[in-house]
């Protein structure tokens, strides 16, 4: 790295890491460069350490959220908000599926541990079971921690509506799963995340969002797109979301938010943009 270099790096703001990049932060102040860093995690503004708050402030700060903005504006004025954004898996040639209003499928998308809602999870299919509701319940992701493995196997060795596959890694098969479900499920706990890439993925394939109340959670689910839980409750949730909507047209406005609002290009000239003028 020498002097006028223009350096990008994500930025971990907790933890042992944040040391470590603060780190090559002042090194590559010292060489010079101009620096532009990438902040997803929203603890930031908890670190009162006057080196970190002076090393942070000689560099540009890429944030993904207006609640972090907030959060950090008075500390460090040269913050900007570029929020997360995917390329088109299906290069702008979306087909659109009607969709029959028989048997919801429902779709949960994410690493599995007690603040990503696991206990939620259980609560839920529960309800499906009492209330004999004609829904289905895909889980995917990974286990985090031996209490949402036990509430895991519990619902899916009593429940034949629950499917779990584990990990999927594979795009191709994550997108299939998008197109074949009618409602992304999101469980964390409230402003547990900061800006979930599964909300786009599942807007991108048009489907709307089921979502406990996040930061950005209000922007997801407006015009149509989208819902809160309402009171934990799931029957009450999509009752509410099907009143005069038919899943063929809450599937194009999700899908429409996508198109009008993540364009992929955008945010990577917004990107360079604020790289460029640091």
């Amino acid at each position: 790295i020498t002097r006028y270099d223009l350096v990008y790096m994500n930025f971990t703001a907790n933890g042992f890491a944040m040391y470590r990049d603060l780190l090559i932060v002042r090194y590559i102040l010292r060489r010079k460069a101009k620096i532009t860093i990438h902040i997803h995690e929203s603890k930031l503004e908890k670190i009162k350490s006057p080196l970190v708050q002076r090393s942070l402030k000689k560099v540009n700060i890429i944030l993904i959220n207006q609640g972090q903005l907030e959060d950090l504006k008075a500390i460090y004025p040269q913050c900007v908000v570029v929020k997360n954004a995917l390329p088109d898996y299906y290069d702008n040639h979306f087909e659109h599926i009607t969709k029959d209003q028989g048997k919801l499928r429902l779709l949960y998308m994410s690493n599995i541990s007690i603040p990503k809602g696991s206990a939620l999870l259980q609560k839920l299919a529960e309800e499906i079971h009492r209330e004999s509701l004609d829904v289905s319940l895909t889980i995917c992701g990974g286990i985090l921690d031996e209490t949402s493995s036990g509430s895991i196997h519990e619902i899916t060795e009593k429940y034949s509506f629950v499917d779990y596959k584990g990990p999927v890694n594979d795009r191709d098969q994550k997108m299939e799963l998008y197109r074949n479900h009618d409602f992304l499920l999101f469980r964390s706990d409230e402003n547990y995340e900061v800006y979930p890439l599964v909300y786009i993925e599942s807007l991108m394939s048009g489907l709307p969002v089921i979502t406990t109340k996040q930061t950005i959670s209000e922007q997801i689910v407006s015009n149509d797109s989208g819902i809160h839980l309402q009171n934990e409750n799931l029957e009450l949730t999509l009752n509410e979301m099907l009143q005069g909507h038919s899943l063929t047209i809450l599937s194009g406005n999700a899908r429409s938010k996508y198109a009008n609002e993540y364009n992929f290009e955008d945010f990577i000239n917004k990107i360079k943009q604020t790289i460029y003028g640091a």
